[in-house]
């Protein structure tokens, strides 16, 4: 699976964005343009473990977690969910960014904090199932 940002570790919170390790580029709108460069791919791609939802393009189709339907975390359960797979998740190089993000500027914090508790529990119920 391939995007344009992401980070090459998760973090223990979940957040990818909290990561030391982001890598990728993107324009974003969020009431003023922002440009954002992290950790730039040497070749085509670089292996990443979680990338943003912004643009996740694949060859593989693979079911989503509908449980992280909204603007949240569904993003990174099915890097997760590719990766468990066996395949790769990566960032394309990009001499320039690739993808203008219209974020706005509204988060609406409470729902994220809830949706990051559900994550939470979710990646460790499945990393302590039994197969």
């Amino acid at each position: 699976m391939l995007g344009v940002i992401g980070a090459k570790e998760l973090p223990v919170n979940g957040v990818w964005w909290d990561s030391p390790a982001k890598a990728g580029k993107i324009l974003e709108n969020r009431g003023t343009y922002g440009y954002l460069s992290f950790i730039e791919a040497d070749y085509a791609y670089q292996q990443v473990a979680v990338i943003d939802g912004v643009l996740m393009a694949t060859q593989y189709d693979l079911p989503w977690i509908e449980e992280f339907d909204g603007w949240h975390l569904y993003d990174t359960t099915q890097s997760l969910l590719f990766h468990e797979a066996g395949f790769e998740v990566g960032i394309a190089h990009q001499p320039h960014p690739w993808v203008l993000h219209e974020c706005g500027v509204d988060f609406d914090q409470p729902a994220y904090a809830n949706d990051i508790v559900r994550f939470l529990i979710w990646k460790e119920n499945r990393i302590n199932r039994e197969d």
